[in-house]
């Protein structure tokens, strides 16, 4: 007689929806323009995350934009661009999610909390 052995359960692995192409994409413009910044090349790292953001203006992914938003003030501020610093900032404010460390911080920087 033949003895069946139990298979071993597997758990079932979770994945993640795929995001949107061009979310990935970016990302890793948003990501370039870090390194870009890091590395003092500032008009790069603008031209960066203006790809970024014409990428995200196509999706509905505002908190990104958010990102991508105060990381391009942070580039403008270090150049001496405040007003357009302050814009950036802004933009990014309506966008991040509420309660984010990402809003609270850019929250700071407006002197808004």
């Amino acid at each position: 007689a033949k003895t069946s052995v139990p298979k071993p359960k597997i758990p079932a692995v979770r994945r993640r929806p795929r995001r949107d192409p061009r979310v990935e994409r970016a990302l890793v413009f948003n990501s370039e323009g870090i390194a870009l910044a890091k590395e003092g090349k500032h008009a790069e790292a603008i031209d960066a995350f203006d790809t970024a953001l014409a990428l995200l203006s196509e999706t509905d992914d505002r908190h990104h934009e958010g990102q991508v938003l105060a990381n391009l003030g942070f580039v403008h501020r270090s150049v001496g661009g405040t007003e357009a610093a302050r814009f950036c900032w802004v933009r990014a404010l309506e966008r991040l999610e509420p309660g984010t460390r990402e809003s609270e911080l850019t929250a700071e920087l407006l002197g808004v909390r």
